[in-house]
């Protein structure tokens, strides 16, 4: 398994550079945010949760960036819930703020709402893109550091040469490693699709 360090020794070789230690984390680390707003096959997780009785609003996961798909199950029966905006169902109570089984969702800040508010117990899925801790040790991994490594590493040094090293002979080996970098965005995205139209998902709570 590749950490922290591993890529870090890993770019440093392959630039052929021994003095640029600070410049290759931070490439690292900004690749991350970069990248963190993209769904691959590893940071999509499928988790559960459990309304309560006359209570409208709940948390949402610390590591959450997009819920992609809310279904509340009763019973045998799936109910694939609709989202909607936090003013559509403020202008709906305006008029009917009463308690039934949830058909709605809103997604504001860390929490999800749910209308109408719930009138007992059900079951809910979620789906949703989440955001992989930053390493903060030399020894710390995650999947950016396995599944994504090429990609994450690629973009770091594609950083390091147009904006560090620079000169005509490293911008036109960042323009080939841009290249490449795209063909392994592209084949990531092929992972995911893959992942989602065979419902392989990480559970995480």
């Amino acid at each position: 398994m590749s950490d922290y360090l591993t890529m870090q020794t890993r770019i440093q070789d392959e630039l052929k550079r021994g003095n640029l230690s600070s410049q290759i984390q931070n490439a690292i680390i900004s690749a991350l945010r970069f990248y963190k707003r993209h769904k691959f096959r590893f940071n999509v997780a499928r988790a559960t949760a459990d309304t309560t009785a006359d209570i409208e609003y709940y948390g949402l996961p610390d590591d959450f960036i997009e819920l992609d798909t809310m279904v509340l199950q009763e019973g045998q029966e799936l109910v694939f819930m609709t989202e909607r905006s936090h003013y559509w169902i403020d202008q709906e109570k305006g008029w009917a703020d009463y308690r039934d089984r949830p058909r709605v969702y809103s997604v504001q800040a860390d929490e999800f709402r749910l209308y109408p508010i719930p009138d007992g117990v059900y079951e809910l899925t979620l789906t949703y893109h989440y955001e992989l801790p930053e390493p903060s040790a030399d020894t710390d991994t995650s999947s950016w550091f396995t599944d994504g490594e090429e990609l994450i590493r690629t973009h770091a040094k594609v950083d390091i040469l147009e904006n560090i090293i620079r000169g005509p002979e490293s911008l036109q080996e960042a323009q080939v490693l841009r290249l490449r970098e795209q063909e392994v965005l592209k084949q990531l995205r092929i992972e995911y699709k893959r992942s989602q139209s065979s419902g392989t998902l990480t559970p995480t709570f």
